[in-house]
């Protein structure tokens, strides 16, 4: 067994102690650290300040201590609605959200269109049914009577939520027509918030729109206009001199010619206006849109606002909070809605209108988790995240930040396309079932289902937007990412646990995988566990056989952790001992 010193350990290093460094070029403990982090925003009807450490023992505590509704409280339902009993030790970091903009979202309701026009005429619903709204899968059904004015259907919309509103991130309200869904925290997290609309009976006449899109001016060059929904994208060509009128009508007929597109779209036409509506158990979600700049055309999204702002502008700052992390015990799983996930980043020579991503705040994040991580330190901690947007959108999480998430195998980061639930919440289910295996590190996770109970929702996409086998095998082999599949029985499940890693001359190939990741820090802080006792009290003795209690040699210590390393071997957790 060779050794080679510790490249973290400064020569100035005085501080006497453990410390272990792993070379990840090669291959793959008695107290398992069982502690979890949920790193998010609190409500201000929170009790406690944001910047503390909270030990949470029930989600009585989440709600008195974060606020009900908030990230924290929903990632902590989500984490125990897999399982309710992985022991871990769970632990909340409050942050304040930065005084951005919340996401909001439009419901209103009006005559259902005939083809790609506007519906004239009507007042209300011409025959009785019900209407089902689900916000992050919680369902909400609405009875609707014949006669009922379109303002009476969102009065009565707008009352079935508010009465049971307290599991979701936003709030209902209501104008005339239209029931506003506002985001509890104004933040750009806040921007996933997928809602479905649906009706049980296409006679009653009525249907509900996201918003509205507005051209405006005459092209000045030809280019071209998208509609991007979920994972999913339209586009429409532009000539030069094309009217308002036409660029609308002309995205109008894409949008109701594309397979299986998430929205339909109508006018009164000639009309430069496009309006949405909701199309029977599709999500709405990372809504976006984009016009060549060189036509000089502009859109004007009506779909509610979009969500904008970062932690850092927050107090106390980030930076502040991840010091205060720094004197903590390790945490060995990180839980965070701090994705990076907005819409989509338009391509060069395009306006974008809405929400962009942004992943600075995660590249902190990894520069904390891999200073900590090193050789001196010694904490071993995984970032876990999850992001249901298209697969190149999500696949530029790991590659994106600075630094990438490819160079080390600290982050797990799920692809759920088109998913009715936030992010977070299969990030939750995913952290849980990594905790509830803990005490055999290297565990194969390919084929675990993420659960729920029967109050916490948990949704399956819509079968048309399930990705392909192609699709899969892109997302771990070229974005390293952990896809998550709805099976035969439509469970969701785990496809293959993939870290972020791209192996490289530096960093085996075997890292790619949670298994591996999680048995090197097993292995890490088993030694640092026991070999303080074989080095205790003693000084180093190198040419000569110890004669009294008092001194140790380095065969000794080589002997220890050779030991150790025939221990791994038969939990099966190292393989070869004789190497």
């Amino acid at each position: 067994m060779a050794f080679a010193l510790n490249p973290d350990l400064s020569p100035a290093n005085q501080i006497p102690g453990v410390f272990v460094f792993l070379s990840r070029a090669g291959a793959a403990p008695p107290a398992t650290n069982r502690r979890v982090l949920l790193l998010g925003y609190k409500t201000s009807a929170g009790s406690k300040p944001a910047g503390t450490p909270l030990r949470i023992l029930s989600e009585d505590d989440i709600v008195s201590f974060c606020g009900t509704g908030s990230d924290l409280h929903r990632m902590l339902v989500s984490f125990t609605a897999q399982n309710a009993s992985t022991g871990a030790d769970i632990w909340a970091m409050p942050m304040n959200a930065p005084s951005g903009t919340a996401q909001t979202r439009l419901i209103t309701f009006l005559q259902s269109p005939s083809g790609a026009a506007l519906g004239t005429g009507g007042t209300g619903a011409v025959a009785p049914g019900i209407v089902t709204v689900w916000i992050c899968g919680q369902r909400y059904d609405t009875q609707v009577a014949s006669g009922d004015t379109y303002a009476v259907i969102a009065a009565n919309v707008a009352a079935t939520i508010q009465a049971n509103q307290g599991m979701l991130p936003c709030t209902a309200s209501v104008a005339s027509a239209t029931v506003t869904l506002t985001a509890r925290h104004a933040a750009l997290t806040s921007a996933d918030l997928p809602v479905i609309v649906t009706f049980s009976n296409t006679s009653m006449g009525v249907s509900a729109s996201p918003g509205t899109l507005t051209y405006a001016t005459t092209a000045a060059a030809a280019g071209s206009t998208t509609l991007g929904v979920a994972t999913q994208a339209v586009s429409a060509s532009i000539a030069n001199t094309d009217t308002a009128n036409a660029i609308a009508a002309a995205l109008i007929t894409a949008v109701n010619a594309a397979n299986a597109f998430p929205v339909r779209a109508a006018q009164t036409a000639p009309n430069p206006d496009m309006t949405l509506f909701y199309v029977d158990d599709r999500v709405f979600n990372w809504n976006w849109a984009s016009i060549t700049t060189a036509t000089t055309t502009t859109i004007t999204p009506a779909w509610g606002a979009n969500a904008a702002g970062l932690p850092s502008a927050a107090s106390p700052s980030l930076s502040t909070v991840l010091t205060t992390l720094s004197a903590q015990e390790a945490y060995k799983l990180w839980l965070t809605p701090f994705s990076g996930a907005g819409a989509t980043v338009a391509t060069t020579g395009e306006t974008l209108y809405g929400s962009s991503s942004d992943y600075t705040v995660l590249g902190t994040l990894s520069s904390h988790i891999e200073r900590e991580a090193n050789g001196v330190n010694c904490k071993g901690q995984i970032l876990v995240l999850a992001d249901t947007r298209a697969l190149a959108v999500t696949g530029s999480i790991p590659s994106g930040t600075s630094p990438a998430l490819t160079l080390s195998p600290r982050y797990f980061v799920g692809w759920l396309a088109a998913s009715p639930q936030q992010g977070y919440e299969s990030a939750a289910r995913m952290a849980s079932i990594v905790m509830a295996n803990i005490d055999y590190p290297p565990f194969n996770y390919a084929g675990q289902p993420l659960l729920t109970n029967s109050r916490v929702p948990y949704l399956v996409p819509s079968p048309v937007t399930r990705p392909s086998l192609s699709d899969c095998n892109s997302a771990m082999g070229t974005y390293y990412l952990t896809p998550l599949v709805a099976n035969d029985s439509g469970v969701v499940e785990i496809m293959s646990g993939r870290t972020t890693a791209k192996p490289t001359a530096v960093l085996d190939g075997d890292y790619r995988w949670w298994g591996v990741a999680l048995a090197d820090d097993f292995i890490r802080d088993d030694l640092r566990a026991s070999m303080p006792a074989v080095i205790r009290g003693k000084s180093l003795k190198a040419y000569s056989e110890p004669r009294t209690q008092f001194t140790v040699t380095p065969d000794a210590i080589r002997t220890a952790v050779a030991a150790r390393v025939v221990y791994y071997e038969s939990l099966d957790i190292f393989d070869g001992d004789r190497d």
